[in-house]
């Protein structure tokens, strides 16, 4: 005799069983791929293209090249002006965004495999080197006008007296906000991107990190409870069809253990001070959004004082 429980057992078997089989097909479509890719001769340093690297125009140094081939593209979506209400468009026709799970799918093969950047070591030498990502932190941020009549708990929830409620999994923070993270002063106010509802900060070691495309899924799980609660009923916005990629480039740099003199001649001006206004413009996002980041503090820590951190 089958009880309830059994039931719930075997078709959670069942749902499992499924996504192993999904996850091994994923896997040999992308051991394909990669033997595939291996066949094919590697690319000069200066052949870094849109076929290899996501944006043009940075490939004059080993640096330059990372930071094009790191570059994740994800698809761009509109909403039309008359489903945008309370959106600031500041006069723009559309609405334009991406999706947040269009990111994470731009990262699952370098998650599995690494991203291939194409590096010249002592002038000469051409290689590929590979690199895997991990996730260091993640903040989301709701336009306040947007939600300014939609209200935050459903009709007869009773307050726990405290609208930030925080997590901890794995040596990582999680908390989901429900507070502006900036003053109200109109410089601020102008230039803050909304208020802070979703917050991931991984405080575990970078080498011994679980893989991205693990957090993600994580991550995800957690979202559906944040707009599970942010509908409340409302009906969303239909985009229209999506028309162009999206480059997401690098604008800050923090790094750890890397010398300077393979990613970047020491004579070469431009590029040092290029280095330095990456860790600058990183150092400078973290403050104005109030966050304390376990990785940039590792590796500023660990950088050994030099100029290339």
């Amino acid at each position: 005799m089958n009880t309830p429980n059994t039931k719930r057992l075997e078709r959670e078997k069942k749902r499992l069983e499924e996504q192993e089989k999904k996850k091994a097909t994923k896997e040999i479509t992308l051991d394909r791929q990669k033997k595939e890719e291996e066949k094919r001769p590697l690319p000069s340093p200066d052949e870094c293209s849109t076929s290899d690297c996501s944006v043009l125009g940075r490939v004059g140094s080993n640096l330059g090249r990372f930071l094009d081939c790191t570059t994740p593209v994800v698809r761009t979506h509109y909403l039309p002006l008359t489903s945008t209400k309370g959106w600031r468009t500041r006069g723009q026709e559309f609405c334009s965004y991406f999706l947040l799970n269009d990111l994470w799918d731009s990262f699952e093969e370098w998650s599995a495999y690494g991203v291939g950047v194409p590096l010249l070591l002592n002038g000469v030498d051409s290689v590929v080197q590979y690199y895997v990502p991990y996730l260091s932190g993640i903040q989301l941020y709701e336009d306040p006008s947007r939600r300014a009549s939609v209200t935050r708990r459903r009709a007869g929830e009773e307050s726990d007296g405290d609208s930030s409620r925080d997590m901890s999994t794995n040596g990582c923070r999680v908390s989901l906000e429900e507070k502006p993270y900036f003053g109200s002063s109109s410089d601020e106010s102008e230039d803050s991107p909304g208020d802070l509802v979703f917050e991931y900060l991984d405080a575990a070691m970078p080498f011994g990190r679980e893989p991205l495309t693990d957090k993600a899924s994580l991550i995800s799980a957690i979202l559906k409870i944040i707009i599970r609660q942010n509908e409340n009923g409302q009906s969303s916005s239909k985009s229209v069809a999506p028309s162009k990629k999206l480059t997401l480039p690098t604008f800050g740099l923090v790094s750890y253990k890397f010398k300077m003199s393979v990613w970047s001649q020491e004579s070469d001006v431009e590029e040092n001070q290029r280095v330095v206004a990456l860790l600058r413009e990183a150092e400078e996002w973290l403050r104005r959004l109030k966050v304390m980041l376990p990785d940039f503090r590792h590796f500023v820590t660990h950088s050994g004082g030099s100029a290339w951190r």
